[in-house]
């Protein structure tokens, strides 16, 4: 009994030097870099995959994650402000000088779809709109910032909190083509504010922003062009019900005939960028 009462000091002093070389190393550690999109915040949420038990060679495997299935935790759902008024992503005084060239679930034959949002185009036609400043179109929470595709080009995704019917609803407006981006995942923006630049994918197409609107909390940012909506919703019908007085959307003046559709003149400069149809 002596013989482990003598040793108690020594045990002690071995687990206070172990607790001294933890703290040590811990402070040494690298800090945790930020997340500066969701194509990394997907691998920080992807969840638990099932085992494979059938086909050849697959025994064992882990199934690819797929990023149809990433949204937003519950954490950032909270940080999703509220918002009681939209504005035109053009603003007032380039979206005057602007039209909707490709509106929501145009049948477009040549892209093999339907198009799931509006594109904006200067009055100038060409490039005229390029480097124009696009504005976040509520108070909402940045939840993607960054390139998905050569053809969708720089893109911004931007969640507001709706109240439809007494209930809590998660909005997002999305921003594509973008020559710049001005916004960090994770930000807080206000309505009207400047989150990036009017942009041609790169030089994808002729300039002009891809704008849409969706439903839900879940980041795929998907094909500019679908068979279904999926939780994709009209831009246009929706900020009409939101729309402040000083922020007009900018309409289409054109009429529906497909032969001399605005979106013809939205010409296609880069084919090769167009990866599985994501624009």
């Amino acid at each position: 009994m002596k013989g482990v009462n003598s040793l108690l000091p020594l045990i002690a002093i071995i687990l206070v030097l172990i607790m001294i070389g933890s703290m040590v190393m811990d402070r040494n550690e690298a800090p945790t870099q930020p997340t500066l999109s969701t194509k990394t915040a997907q691998l920080t949420f992807i969840p638990q995959g099932f085992l494979r038990g059938e086909g050849e060679g697959l025994e064992g495997k882990v199934p690819e994650f797929d990023a149809r299935f990433a949204k937003l935790s519950p954490v950032e759902v909270f940080k999703v402000p509220k918002a009681k008024t939209f504005s035109a992503p053009l603003g007032a005084a380039n979206g005057a000088f602007s039209y909707n060239a490709q509106k929501f679930w145009t049948d477009n034959p040549h892209r093999g779809g339907r198009h799931t949002g509006d594109d904006l185009n200067g009055i100038g036609g060409q490039n005229s709109d390029f480097d124009d400043p696009v504005y976040a179109v509520a108070d909402g929470y940045v939840i993607y910032a960054g390139i998905p595709s050569p053809g969708w080009g720089k893109v911004i995704l931007i969640a507001h909190r709706i109240e439809r019917e007494g209930q809590d609803e998660i909005i997002q407006s999305m921003y594509a083509h973008l020559n710049r981006s001005q916004v960090a995942v994770g930000t807080l923006v206000k309505r009207g504010q400047p989150i990036g630049t009017v942009g041609n994918a790169s030089g994808s197409y002729l300039a002009h922003l891809h704008f849409e609107m969706r439903k839900g909390i879940h980041l795929y940012i998907g094909p500019g062009y679908l068979a279904k909506p999926r939780n994709h919703i009209s831009p246009e019908e929706f900020l009409e019900q939101y729309l402040s007085d000083e922020m007009v959307f900018a309409q289409t003046g054109f009429d529906d005939d497909q032969e001399n559709a605005p979106w013809q003149q939205l010409e296609i400069i880069n084919p090769e960028h167009l990866l599985n149809l994501e624009r």
